[in-house]
C-alpha cells in the first residue's frame, strides 16, 4: 500500500499547525483517523465532526488509483468493489471538501466502497 500524504490546514486538531499526514482508517463515527509523515507530535490525530479534514485533495488522489485499477496501492476501506462513472472522474476535480466527503458516503452507502458503508 502506498501513502498517500495529505497537507492537513492548521486547526485546534493540529495543535495550531498544519500537519503532513496520511489517513490510515475512520473511526467507529466515520471520522478520519490520520498519522504524521512530518516527524511531529502528536503522531496519530483522531478528527471530529468540526475539525477541518481535506477530503476534496484525499479524493482527487483515490480516485487517480481508481480510474488505473491499482487497489491495492490505497487503504482498504477506500478500494473501489465497483466501477463508476467516467463523468464522475471528470467531476471529481471540482468537488468541495463538503461534496467530496458527500460523495464518498454516497459510494458507501452504495457499496462502491467499504468506507462509510455502515453508517446510518
Amino acid at each position: 500500500m502506498m501513502d498517500i500524504i495529505l497537507e492537513i490546514p492548521a486547526q485546534s486538531a493540529t495543535y495550531g499547525i498544519s500537519r503532513q499526514m496520511t489517513l490510515t482508517q475512520l473511526s467507529q463515527e466515520g471520522f478520519p483517523i490520520a498519522e504524521a509523515c512530518d516527524a511531529l507530535l502528536p503522531a496519530r490525530i483522531c478528527f471530529s465532526g468540526r475539525d477541518n479534514f481535506p477530503w476534496d485533495a484525499y479524493l482527487n488522489k483515490i480516485s487517480i488509483f481508481w480510474q488505473l485499477s491499482k487497489n491495492d496501492a490505497l487503504p482498504y476501506a477506500f478500494r473501489l468493489k465497483r466501477n463508476i462513472p467516467e463523468d464522475l472522474y471528470k467531476a471529481i476535480p471540482r468537488l468541495s471538501a463538503n461534496e467530496a466527503l458527500d460523495l464518498l458516503h454516497k459510494l458507501g452507502k452504495l457499496k462502491a466502497i467499504d468506507a462509510f458503508s455502515k453508517l446510518g
